[in-house]
């Protein structure tokens, strides 16, 4: 595929490297040559599994009823996808308490599913198991109990209070959630689904294998005062200093999660990102590590600092002042929602292609935002990719598009290219690629011809199924219409 561009001599060729773009005021319209590329799954998948990690420590209860508000926002993007091209999604609930090896802290929920949420009264959680069923395809399948709709069964199961243990687990609770032999998980997992999980926390990770740690006991000529402290400083390495110092500094430049072979005290995060990141074969959960979307709202992992603390409820009792972890972030008008910088799990989100991060020191209206851009993520999984603006063709008849089309296989962590030919150039020869409307796709018009298009590029596989994970990479020069409202020659043939 060549791109050209096709401005004129007059632009001169130093606007030409930089891109711009200065006709003068009668000049004629413009034409531009562009380069579009999108890559299509080609085993499109119908299902979703969608697992919310929800901390329920000591100063959780309002974010997570912020949460619960924002629910629906989460749900009418995928109803809004769903009209055109059902799904069957499970949701499901977690929550961060694995209590904390050597001592009492919480009820250790052992990454079980909840179906009811601890502070959860006066609802009912789903009909069956220990999940949420939700078929777009075929209601009667879902599990949404009589006189209860979708949200307000989810508030009946993510209602799951303020009581965990405040050495929050998030990553070990949903490793153990989707990894182990869990009776009450049993069915919740599709091996064809896409994956989902969404953490909602407002402080950092602090998980450590079955047993594996003694950063929890009483120890505290080692380890200092049994706070929340103990995770950071054993956890994290800032400015090349492990562990932290034991009393406060304002400010660190540059932090990052401890590893085993430093001495952190937990569980190194490569773990976490093998499972999320890696293909079944090298240990991941999936097949194919692009089916698992992950998102958090939380903190990020910067500003990162330490402070004094001064209450028992802080310190322990009979421990006068402690250091503590400074906030990343307070909201300015309701100083309930505050996050701690959540490093050790944002390293594992900034390895999984396309995740994403919304604060959980928001409003309510961000809240909302963050749970649309999450449902936009999953629809993405689900949806193919199509093409933004016209087609250019090689040949002055219009039929051969140029583009440049292959398969992308991912073959034992390994990916296989193969180039697709256009079906015009080959005969009785598959797969091939062609031009053709594809429904899904948003309606674009055509400056050339005057028609509104919807227009993707599909292979012919004459019958058969795309090897399995395998994505469909597209890439084809496209044409623009550089000043003028991009709709004006469709509107003009066609009125409206």
């Amino acid at each position: 595929m060549k791109v050209a561009n096709t401005l004129g001599l007059s632009l001169g060729l130093g606007c030409f490297l930089a891109g711009c773009l200065s006709p003068p005021v009668e000049a004629p319209k413009t034409t531009v040559e562009q380069a579009t590329g999108v890559s299509t799954e080609q085993n499109l998948k119908d299902k979703v599994d969608l697992l919310f990690l929800i901390d329920d420590s000591g100063s959780m209860a309002p974010k997570q009823a912020r949460l619960r508000a924002a629910f629906p926002q989460l749900i009418s993007v995928l109803n809004e996808f769903g009209s055109t091209t059902p799904a069957s999604y499970h949701i499901g609930v977690v929550t961060s308490d694995l209590g904390a090896p050597g001592i009492t802290c919480g009820s250790n929920r052992g990454g079980k599913l909840q179906a009811k949420g601890a502070a959860a009264a006066g609802c009912l959680g789903p009909t069956q198991g220990n999940y949420l069923v939700y078929d777009q395809k075929n209601p009667a399948n879902s599990t949404i109990p009589a006189g209860q709709d979708l949200a307000s069964t989810f508030t009946c199961m993510a209602s799951v209070g303020d009581k965990g243990c405040g050495f929050e687990m998030q990553l070990e609770a949903v490793y153990r959630a989707l990894h182990d032999n869990i009776a009450e998980n049993s069915g919740f997992l599709r091996s064809d689904a896409i994956l989902a999980v969404i953490f909602v926390t407002d402080e950092d990770d602090c998980s450590v294998d079955n047993g594996a740690s003694d950063i929890f006991g009483a120890n505290t000529m080692t380890y200092g005062p049994l706070t929340s402290y103990r995770c950071t400083r054993f956890g994290i390495s800032c400015d090349s200093q492990f562990p932290l110092p034991s009393t406060p500094q304002a400010s660190y430049a540059s932090c990052e999660p401890a590893t085993v072979a430093q001495g952190s005290k937990f569980s190194d995060i490569t773990k976490y990102i093998n499972f999320f990141t890696q293909p079944k074969s090298k240990g991941g959960l999936k097949e194919n590590p692009k089916d698992v979307v992950l998102a958090a709202i939380d903190a990020r992992s910067t500003p990162f600092g330490t402070g004094t603390g001064n209450s028992p409820d802080v310190c322990g009792q009979g421990v006068s002042t402690c250091t503590v972890l400074s906030h990343a972030c307070t909201n300015p008008t309701d100083g309930a929602f505050f996050g701690d910088p959540a490093v050790r799990l944002n390293a594992v989100l900034a390895k999984s292609t396309g995740s994403t991060i919304a604060s959980i020191c928001d409003d309510d209206a961000a809240y909302k935002t963050a749970l649309d851009a999450i449902g936009k993520k999953i629809v993405a999984a689900l949806k193919p990719s199509c093409l933004s603006s016209p087609l250019k063709f090689i040949d002055e008849a219009g039929t051969k598009p140029d583009c440049d089309v292959q398969d992308i296989t991912t073959v034992n962590g390994e990916d296989v290219h193969t180039v697709i030919p256009f079906c015009g150039d080959v005969a009785n020869v598959t797969p091939c690629f062609k031009v053709a409307q594809t429904p899904d796709c948003p309606q674009i018009c055509n400056p050339i011809s005057g028609d509104y298009d919807k227009v993707g590029v599909q292979v012919d596989r004459g019958g058969k199924d795309a090897p399995p994970n395998t994505v469909l990479e597209v890439n084809c020069a496209t044409v623009a219409i550089a000043n003028e409202d991009p709709n004006k020659a469709c509107i003009a043939k066609h009125g409206m």
